[in-house]
């Protein structure tokens, strides 16, 4: 990497870190706000994504038109892919926010937390993974800091929350799956991650407006009918501004680097949420709780750092093997490597599971 990309994958990252949280306690506060009385996710997610494939698309268009390069052919970004990867982030988000209505902002997080050692175990399963010493090791620091971390706070949730949380991480895994290989490109043609920002919004926002019309009918009367619907509208919309940025810095951060950048943050990113909603919002979190959550920081941030060295031996190798054939030499992307998430929360993503190769 240049360092141009590196000083651009700091700023996408940095606005990143300072956005997340930011549209996470917006949404909380609409939810559990009396005065507003608009206690509905699932509508409010189909209103935040239609508001901002509305202004992702003004904004493509208008740089279309300016001639702004990567914004010049539209075509670049197929509608096929984009639909999937925006239903498959509309089933993760809505199922993101329909927690987020029914449980504290530090419970929630908690719980995508402890969620990488059911991905773990799935992978291995399915002979995606192999059940390596320090992976192992990964997995159970994480199993133990999740059960500790959520110790005395599972009877408030239920079966519903536990089911939602599972729901958004295995959704969340396929869509950055998709993401990823979609974004490195062929032959040295990336598409705009604006673009594919603008393209996948309306299947989001389609799929949250369906979801509700069918599990919250009530919420549209409210919205309508509701005692402040002109302010609900107002902070969805600046919830849409943030879900643009945040949109954007995490396709742009993936396209520069990986998604395993994002994993190696993600511990310092959920502590922030989980100190702010201890802040904000008042949430009990014991001194078992504390402890598990820093052991999970822990397992997740040796989990990240054990696939970078994975990936950069893999690298290597196939480095060597090339010279030594004489056959041009191919980036890990162009020989089918990639990562698979492991972690999730408000729709980003964590440490992956390296693939190809037969690894």
């Amino acid at each position: 990497m240049e360092w141009s990309q590196i000083l651009e994958a700091a700023g996408w990252l940095c606005i990143w870190f300072a956005d997340s949280p930011a549209v996470t306690f917006l949404i909380k506060g609409v939810l559990v706000d009396r005065r507003l009385a608009f206690p509905h996710p699932l509508l409010l997610t189909g209103l935040i994504n239609a508001q901002t494939f509305i202004i992702i698309r003004t904004l493509v268009q208008a740089l279309h038109q300016s001639g702004v390069p990567g914004y010049t052919d539209m075509a670049q970004v197929s509608w096929k892919r984009a639909s999937i990867i925006g239903t498959l982030q509309g089933i993760e988000i809505s199922m993101g926010n329909a927690v987020l209505g029914l449980v504290s902002v530090a419970l929630r997080t908690e719980f995508f937390m402890a969620t990488p050692v059911l991905m773990f175990s799935a992978a291995v399963i399915c002979g995606l993974e192999q059940p390596r010493m320090v992976l192992i090791f990964a997995t159970v620091l994480v199993t133990i800091g999740g059960m500790m971390a959520t110790t005395g706070r599972l009877q408030t949730a239920g079966f519903s929350v536990i089911a939602l949380v599972l729901g958004q991480a295995f959704a969340a895994i396929a869509r950055w799956i998709l993401t990823q290989k979609y974004l490195l490109g062929k032959n040295g043609n990336k598409p705009s991650p604006m673009v594919l920002a603008a393209r996948i919004s309306p299947f989001t926002a389609n799929v949250a407006l369906l979801a509700a019309l069918i599990w919250e009918p009530e919420a549209f009367p409210a919205l309508v009918y509701g005692p402040h619907p002109l302010e609900v509208l107002g902070r969805s919309f600046a919830m849409a501004l943030g879900v643009c940025l945040l949109l954007i810095s995490e396709l742009r951060v993936v396209q520069l680097t990986s998604a395993l950048l994002l994993g190696i943050f993600m511990p310092f990113h959920n502590v922030i949420i989980i100190l702010l909603g201890v802040v904000i919002y008042h949430d009990v979190v014991s001194g078992l709780n504390w402890g598990g959550i820093l052991i999970c920081s822990l397992g997740t941030g040796i989990y990240a750092l054990a696939r970078s060295r994975e990936a950069e031996s893999i690298t290597a190798l196939a480095v060597g093997s090339d010279t030594t054939a004489g056959v041009e030499l191919r980036s890990p992307e162009e020989m089918g490597i990639s990562y698979e998430p492991l972690n999730t929360q408000d729709s980003l993503e964590g440490p992956g599971t390296v693939k190809g190769l037969g690894v």
